[in-house]
């Protein structure tokens, strides 16, 4: 079993499905998302992120591609 050292509490607008794709696609290493709440005003969802690498952190701000 891999462990996720690095931790993140990110708060995004995104649904979760995105939040997801964009981490399978690029990171190298394992990792966890977990929602810790909303803010329905706001819509937003804060997450905290665990990841097997500290390299993978970025992957949160990769933007998402768009369509073309």
């Amino acid at each position: 079993m891999r462990r996720c050292r690095f931790d993140v509490v990110y708060l995004t607008d995104e649904p979760r499905r995105e939040v997801e794709r964009r981490l399978r696609s690029h990171c190298q290493g394992a990792w966890t998302l977990r929602a810790n709440g909303r803010n329905s005003e706001a819509g937003q969802v804060h997450y905290t992120v665990m990841f097997e690498r500290e390299s993978d952190i970025a992957s949160l701000c990769r933007p998402n591609p768009r369509p073309q």
